[in-house]
């Protein structure tokens, strides 16, 4: 009984010496780095460092650790930011965030192997970033944009339950009263996230007594137009709906959401990315279930609408881009005059300038607020009376367009003429 008795206390001894001292195995390995109110928001890295020992054994493994810090953070660098951002502003951040100590950004580590091995200390080092701190060096130097240059987005999201013959929906004339959870969850990410939000039938007016009315439930066209009324810059449309499952445990029953969604441009109407979400919640109560599934929906719906928001946005709605075009076809200057007329309207060209002219072919610049892409898909949407367009070679920045004449060709009038100016 006395031995009992030892025993447990020298195990609360040792236990209580471990609390207060903390492990030796990290104790022994960490070293001290700057303290911040930065919080640290991804995960833990596991880089390798190496450094060649020269008679010194703790300068080697005090080299290899730094080694392995500065690879961790190219990893998180990668992390935050896409292939264009790293390509744009790749050199400076060579120069003034990769090349000097990483220790500003380091969070934590902790080496959890290291070895001499024919003269070479190696060690493996897992360490965490603040990263909120590198995000704040990347906007400051307008390498991601800052929030302000963030789209403002308007939510038109109607959603539909269990009872429900037709979704519910706010921008309709003299809605009912529903609590729209889907896009409150929704809104709310995407508010975090730095995004002007609007739309919801708390803070926006009917789209009536500002003129714009629906002939459906999602009427793209008049989306963009309440869109444009608002000053945003894109339009999230879509619908969320919730059901029973089939699968019982119990009491408890699963209910599915899901929600369809579709991104325009208030610019234009133009349709630019699509996501489909959903997410099963389990409940025994029905109402719980229902609306526990919609706001699981809209955090996955939130989640990937920051990811299609930014792309679609850097490429369509960010810096003004010149697209070089290659245009040819048989009797293709008569067709280009058609086709320089409608460039000339469309919102988010600019300016088209004329390089090269020949008796073949033509090479333009045009400026445009998007990329080769965007641009090629705005083009399919134009229609012609005497000829079609078929696009190739597209790029981010530039695209070959080539006029497939129609059988029934007119001549060019004058008034065709009037405002197809080819620029010099």
């Amino acid at each position: 009984m006395i031995k009992e008795i030892d025993l447990r206390c020298l195990f609360f001894l040792a236990l209580t010496l471990f609390i207060v001292v903390g492990s030796p195995v990290r104790a022994a390995n960490e070293l001290p780095r700057p303290a911040s109110s930065y919080s640290t928001d991804a995960a833990p890295i596991i880089s390798l460092g190496r450094s060649p020992v020269k008679g010194d054994i703790s300068m080697a493994r005090q080299n290899a650790v730094d080694d392995a810090l500065a690879r961790a953070l190219e990893i998180e660098v990668t992390r935050i930011l896409t292939a264009s951002q790293l390509s744009g502003g790749f050199g400076f951040i060579v120069g003034n965030l990769l090349a000097p100590s990483p220790d500003p950004y380091i969070s934590t580590f902790k080496i959890i192997g290291e070895t001499d091995h024919d003269s070479i200390y190696t060690v493996a080092v897992e360490s965490s970033f603040k990263t909120q701190r590198l995000k704040d060096f990347f906007r400051e130097h307008s390498i991601i944009p800052s929030a302000e240059h963030l789209p403002a987005v308007l939510l038109l999201i109607s959603e539909k339950r269990p009872g429900d013959i037709q979704p519910k929906y706010w921008w309709g004339s003299n809605p009912p009263p529903h609590d729209y959870i889907t896009e409150k969850v929704v809104a709310a990410i995407l508010a975090e996230h730095g995004f002007r939000v609007q739309g919801g039938e708390n803070n926006t007016s009917s789209p009536e007594k500002a003129g714009i009315y629906f002939t459906s439930v999602h009427d793209a066209e008049a989306s963009a137009a309440l869109g444009r009324k608002l000053n945003s810059d894109m339009v999230v449309m879509g619908t969320a709906w919730a059901e029973e499952d089939a699968n019982v445990m119990g009491d408890e029953k699963a209910y599915r959401g899901n929600v369809e969604l579709d991104i325009y441009s208030s610019r234009d109407g133009l349709r630019l990315a699509s996501l489909s979400k959903d997410a099963v919640a389990a409940s025994s109560d029905p109402r719980e279930g229902i609306e526990k599934s919609l706001a699981m929906t809209g955090e996955a719906a939130g989640e990937e609408l920051i990811r299609l928001l930014k792309s679609t946005w850097s490429a369509k709605g960010g810096d003004i881009k010149v697209i070089k075009a290659k245009i040819e076809g048989t009797d293709y200057l008569s067709s280009f005059i058609m086709l320089r007329k409608t460039l000339g309207t469309m919102n988010d060209i600019e300016d088209v300038q004329t390089r090269e002219l020949s008796s073949k072919q033509a090479i333009v610049d045009i400026s445009f607020r998007g990329t080769g892409h965007t641009m090629a898909k705005a083009l399919m949407l134009k229609s012609f009376d005497n000829f079609g367009l078929e696009l190739s070679d597209v790029t981010e920045d530039s695209l070959t367009i080539k006029f497939i004449p129609k059988s029934d060709i007119r001549t060019i009038e004058d008034s065709d003429m009037e405002g197809a100016f080819i620029s010099e």
